[in-house]
């Protein structure tokens, strides 16, 4: 596939026709077994939040941990502690070892800190090894392709060249990270010791939790094509938010019951699963180039490219795999200012 890229020496902006011909490109094998392995790694990221959620007021329980609901609700600072380890020192290995070898040691990190947290003792001080796992577990999770650059480079990249897309892409996750996920991580405590919902039964209002995150990016995702991105990643985000804080005023005032709180949080998943969808697709679009791994580690069935690589006067260049499925190094980035 040949590349087609068109400068000025007085613009920042690089125009590229790469994304639009990826976007005709036909499915292929390669493209299902790419969708089934970031499936698997969703699910899994999925099934660690529900079970950590449903597994939590066992915890406080004398015969257990004896865990406070404070320490409880700690696990998740401590597994969100390993994500940032993992993204931070172990980013790099992503350009050493490939994408493709890197998920797999990801993925054995990730199932040795959960079956340490499987196998943690009862009573004692045992909570500060189930701390320890969930960090292993989290690093397993966070650990991401890194940039190529220093991290004190990256960061003058990002704050000072980049600040208005730094500060959305941070807004974006930090939004989602913190809020979306504290409620799954804390939602069997609510409903155990808040409305008094037998522990056994718990589980079964994450049904509504599952059907809410389902529904709101199958409904109304096309949306974000038609009436545009920004304006939708806005308006869910807003929605989300302003729901989240009736939610709250209403629990504050005692207002709900386990059945009402369930719902009202799964219409806020309804407008924040699908928000957060965009969202992460939007990081990975608007951030710098700098963040983005080597052309050389691009996943492809096979490893080699047959095509040399073109080259143009701005230092662009891109290659395309025996499948046809282009890597550009600088082409897929948005304008810089």
């Amino acid at each position: 596939m040949a590349t087609t890229s068109s400068t000025t020496e007085s613009s920042s902006y690089i125009r590229s026709l790469i994304p639009a011909r990826i976007d005709r490109l036909p499915w292929s094998k390669f493209h299902t077994r790419l969708v089934m392995a970031l499936g698997v790694a969703w699910v899994l990221d999925g099934l660690e939040i529900t079970i950590a959620s449903n597994v939590g007021p066992d915890l406080t329980l004398r015969n257990t941990l004896n865990m406070s609901a404070g320490a409880v609700s700690d696990i998740a600072w401590w597994y969100l502690i390993g994500e940032v380890i993992g993204a931070l020192f172990f980013g790099r290995l992503s350009d050493k070892l490939g994408r493709r070898n890197l998920f797999m040691v990801t993925l054995g990190v990730y199932l040795i800190g959960s079956g340490l947290t499987a196998v943690t003792p009862n009573g004692g001080h045992w909570f500060i090894f189930l701390y320890a796992t969930r960090i292993v577990a989290g690093m397993g999770i966070g650990i991401h392709p890194a940039a190529r650059i220093g991290y004190f480079h990256l960061l003058t990249t990002l704050f000072r060249v980049y600040p208005g897309r730094s500060v959305l892409v941070a807004a974006l996750m930090i939004t989602q990270s913190f809020l979306y996920n504290a409620i799954f991580f804390t939602s069997s405590l609510v409903l155990e010791f808040y409305f008094h919902v037998k522990p056994t039964n718990t589980s079964y209002y994450f049904f509504a939790f599952a059907a809410g995150n389902l529904l709101g990016p199958l409904t109304i995702g096309h949306l974000f094509d038609t009436i545009g991105r920004k304006k939708m990643i806005s308006g869910t985000y807003i929605t989300a938010g302003a729901l989240l804080i009736v939610t709250a005023v209403l629990f504050k005032n005692g207002d709900l019951t386990a059945t009402t709180q369930t719902i009202c949080w799964a219409v806020v998943f309804f407008f924040a699963s699908a928000g957060a969808s965009a969202g992460y697709l939007t990081a990975s679009e608007v951030f710098p180039l700098e963040v983005r791994p080597s052309p050389s580690r691009c996943s492809s069935p096979s490893r080699s490219a047959s095509a040399p690589s073109a080259r143009t006067g701005t230092g662009t260049s891109s290659a395309t795999d025996p499948t046809g499925t282009a890597c550009s190094s600088a082409t897929w980035s948005v304008p810089g200012r």
